[in-house]
């Protein structure tokens, strides 16, 4: 019974000590041992590296440091950044990044997350405050902008290198500026708008002048042009008058002579209020006279 008692307590020792011998890396990890807290190398005292599968470790003497060798995303919270105006903007940024040197990792980190984070963190700020300080708003806010993402990516691409870390990629969010810089830029922006219209109302109204003046001088050239064929065709006709006139008269003096007393007479007795003293023996009431003795039969 005793006996029984001592192959099954072996078998279960064997057990732990075959669990305690493995350990397993999964698809998305990598391994490094560590034996008394150092790295454990290889023959050529290159560091091992234990790629997805099953491995065997001594139990007690060494341990297993396993790393996730996913893509990551690190949000940096919104921080003040310096431009080359002198200018302060809030900065909502993201990192993209994923370990690519385990053993580079964890002596940097000592394969603490949180602590990568942080110096990731750092390096970013430190990449957007250079790149940003040689920069204005406006540069941040054009086209231009994707050269500036370019250049931080590359920066810190490099500084993350010691890291044993990979930056993909590096974004930022959003650019916003504090109350106090914002009203001083749109009051800037409305004064350049304000001067632009100005200058275009300006325009406008000398434009506006200039077609007022031609169109003024092409009234008066239209006006004078007729006027003058007005003049022209009145000389006509009152040349035209004349020789008609003339040539009635030639016909018949007296009848013409009568002809235009009365029209004479029309135009001084055409309002009923009019008054006109003159002797009755005068030219003018010459066929009035002679009328009257016609009936008199003088």
């Amino acid at each position: 019974m005793r006996s029984n008692q001592w192959i099954l307590t072996a078998i279960i020792i064997v057990i732990v000590v075959a669990l305690m011998s493995t350990f397993t890396v999964l698809q998305t990890q990598q391994a490094i041992l560590l034996r008394l807290g150092k790295i454990e190398t290889n023959a050529q005292n290159q560091p091992l590296i234990f790629k997805p599968g099953l491995h065997f470790k001594i139990p007690l003497i060494e341990s297993v440091k396993r790393f996730d060798m996913r893509l990551r995303t690190l949000d940096i919270d919104s921080s003040r950044i310096m431009t080359k105006e002198q200018k302060e903007v809030l900065v909502d940024a993201f990192v993209k990044w994923r370990i690519v040197d385990p053993v580079v990792y964890f002596k940097a980190t000592g394969a603490n997350v949180g602590r990568a984070q942080a110096l990731l963190r750092q390096q970013l700020n430190d990449g957007i405050r250079a790149e940003f300080g040689q920069q204005t708003i406006s540069d941040l806010l054009s086209q231009e902008r994707g050269d500036v993402m370019r250049e931080i990516l590359t920066n810190v691409k490099q500084a993350a290198k010691p890291l044993g870390i990979q930056v993909v990629d590096v974004r930022i969010k959003r650019i916003d500026l504090p109350t106090e810089v914002a009203e001083t830029i749109f009051a800037r922006m409305r004064s350049a708008r304000e001067k632009m219209a100005s200058l275009i109302r300006a325009e406008g109204q000398q434009q506006a002048e200039v077609i007022k003046a031609q169109a003024d001088a092409k009234v008066a050239v239209t006006l004078a042009n007729a006027n003058s064929q007005a003049a022209k065709v009145r000389a006509a006709g009152e040349a035209q008058a004349a020789k008609i006139y003339a040539d009635a008269y030639q016909k018949d003096p007296e009848f013409y002579s009568f002809y235009r007393s009365l029209l004479a007479y029309n135009d001084v007795f055409s309002q009923k209020q009019d008054t006109v003293v003159l002797s009755p023996k005068g030219q003018f009431f010459k066929y009035f006279n002679q009328l009257g003795n016609v009936v008199t039969g003088k």
